[in-house]
C-alpha cells in the first residue's frame, strides 16, 4: 500500500476514522513525543505481540516510528503475516511534528 502522509494521518485522526495507529518506537522515544491514542509495540517486540494484533487484522494500520525506517520494516513484516491494509507514515513522527503538529515536539 502507498505510504500515509502526515497530513493524511491528521485528517484520519480528526475524522475519528477506525484504524490502528501503531507506534513501533522504543519506550524512551514514546515517553519523549507521542500521538494520542496510538498502540505502542516496539519493533523488537512485534513478533511477540502478533497474537494481540490478530484481532485487529481487518482494520487499516498506519505504522510509525521516528523517521519511517523501522515502521517500513514493521509494515513489511505485518504484510508477510497476512495483514492486508498496512501503511507506513512517511517521514515518521518527526515529519508529523514538523508538518502538522509542532506542539508534540521533536527529538
Amino acid at each position: 500500500m502507498r505510504p500515509c502522509s502526515p497530513q493524511e494521518l491528521k485528517e484520519k485522526l480528526d475524522k475519528g476514522e477506525d484504524f490502528v495507529l501503531l507506534d513501533v518506537r522504543n519506550d524512551d522515544e514514546l515517553a519523549r513525543v507521542s500521538i494520542k491514542n496510538c498502540m505502542h509495540v516496539p519493533l523488537d517486540k512485534l513478533d511477540d505481540k502478533l497474537d494481540d494484533l490478530e484481532a485487529l487484522k481487518s482494520k487499516e494500520f498506519v505504522v510509525m516510528c521516528h523517521h519511517g525506517v523501522r515502521s517500513q520494516m514493521a509494515q513489511e513484516y505485518l504484510t508477510v503475516q497476512g495483514f492486508k491494509r498496512v501503511r507506513n507514515l512517511s517521514g515518521g513522527i518527526d515529519a508529523y511534528s514538523v508538518q502538522v503538529d509542532p506542539s508534540i515536539g521533536r527529538y
